[in-house]
């Protein structure tokens, strides 16, 4: 089995390129086309303003929090939590991602412009997908790199 990218000292490239992620103009125009896009897509998304009822929203692999601050009617409360979902094993995620209920039944997972980083993007969006409301949750992947996801349209997932 391939070694997680989480493995292999993406985690410490990222935790160190996040405090720099949107200072230069290519970024800058990337957050900026991902807000666009998302606001333009509220109504096929069912993101109404203001929210209908409570929203809650998981922004995974967020950088500086692009789509929560996309909404037309930001989240009351953000947080910024550093996990691997999309490790193999999800026992080696910390406990309460997998316990908690803070954690489970998502109106919304989104995923930006960071499928393309994962060994498995078919076992990330299962994963987002395991996390979101059963009935009528919505896993949202915003990516712009290609990257070979005949696995996807295949159905191997979800």
């Amino acid at each position: 089995m391939p070694t997680p990218l989480s493995q292999q000292g993406n985690d410490e490239f990222w935790k160190t390129a996040t405090s720099s992620y949107d200072s230069l103009d290519w970024q800058k125009k990337l957050t900026s086309q991902i807000r666009a896009f998302i606001q333009r897509q509220a109504d096929w998304l069912a993101l109404s303003s203001p929210p209908a009822t409570d929203i809650k929203l998981l922004d995974y692999a967020c950088g500086p929090g692009v789509v929560s601050l996309a909404q037309t009617s930001p989240p009351s409360l953000i947080r910024a939590e550093e996990a691997d979902l999309f490790l193999p094993d999800p026992k080696d995620t910390p406990a309460k991602f997998n316990e908690e209920e803070d954690y489970k039944n998502f109106d919304y997972a989104f995923c930006s412009a960071a499928l393309h980083h994962v060994d498995s993007p078919s076992l990330g969006v299962q994963r987002l997908a395991d996390r979101v409301k059963s009935n009528g949750g919505r896993v949202v992947i915003i990516e712009f790199l290609a990257r070979d996801l005949n696995a996807l349209k295949e159905g191997e997932c979800c």
